[in-house]
């Protein structure tokens, strides 16, 4: 079920699941690149709250409307999409980010991993593994039986 997530609550036994889209931020230099997620995560039932086009504005929008998920470009102007998520996860320790590059190197991968970021995607990758991406950072973590 792309785009939503069915949250029941453990307080309520029986109580009807609750399908909640996930709140999106996008983060990228290129607008062609802004409108194509915009318009796949839309279509699948996502709710994209904003579109920016450099790290500084990605860290203020963020910070203001406190989406689910930001999913960044590693390359902007203003601050990269690990600086985003080092900042972020001072500010808005709840915003949860995602970066997306266009390359496909090594050595970004590891710098990525040692840092807040949730998960690195290649551009160009599957629509699945974006909403994977997406729905594990929002997914309830349910307390054990």
């Amino acid at each position: 079920m792309n785009g939503s997530i069915a949250i029941s609550s453990p307080q309520v036994p029986g109580a009807p699941q609750v399908l909640v889209a996930p709140r999106v931020l996008l983060a990228d230099d290129e607008p062609a690149m802004l409108a194509a997620l915009r318009g796949l995560l839309e279509a699948a039932g996502y709710e994209v709250v904003g579109a920016v086009a450099d790290g500084v504005s990605a860290v203020e929008e963020a910070v203001r409307l406190g989406p689910d998920v930001v999913l960044a470009d590693l390359r902007m102007p203003g601050l990269t999409g690990i600086e985003v998520a080092a900042v972020l996860s001072e500010r808005a320790p709840g915003v949860a980010v995602a970066v997306l590059s266009a390359y496909d190197d090594v050595a970004v991968q590891v710098s990525a991993e040692r840092s807040p970021v949730v998960a690195f995607l290649v551009k160009g990758c599957s629509s699945r593994e974006i909403f994977h991406t997406i729905d594990s950072c929002v997914a309830p973590v349910l307390p054990a039986a």
